[in-house]
């Protein structure tokens, strides 16, 4: 069946569909990139774990490194890792949210498809 075959509106929860799939791949783009974030976070976290007082601390600060003590590095990391866990939190119910109404839209085409096929 082509779909200039298809009625208005079906055709329209097809684009709706197809935009929820989109959003559902940027979606899972952004939480790939906050988990890497994190992973990053915990691994800064485990070098601090094993530096000494007198080892030397740097953080990238817009484009430039500038030294830190260790506490204050630690701090910055704990803050950090706080605010992507909380962010990722919100962006995982979001993304469920987004999974469920995408289960609903597949179901509701698919019977729109089987009723028009009789």
């Amino acid at each position: 069946m082509m779909s200039q075959d298809l009625p208005a509106d079906i055709q329209q929860k097809i684009r709706n569909f197809q935009n929820l799939q989109a959003n559902l791949q940027s979606l899972s783009e952004q939480k790939y990139s906050l988990d890497a974030q994190l992973k990053e976070i915990t691994s800064a976290k485990q070098f601090l774990d094993t530096a000494t007082a007198e080892t030397k601390i740097y953080k990238s600060i817009g484009g430039l490194m500038v030294e830190s003590t260790k506490d204050k590095a630690a701090a910055d990391l704990k803050e950090n890792e706080e605010i992507l866990a909380t962010r990722i939190k919100k962006l995982d119910m979001t993304i469920e949210k987004s999974k469920a109404k995408y289960e609903e839209m597949k179901n509701d085409i698919n019977s729109s498809l089987k009723n028009r096929m009789g």
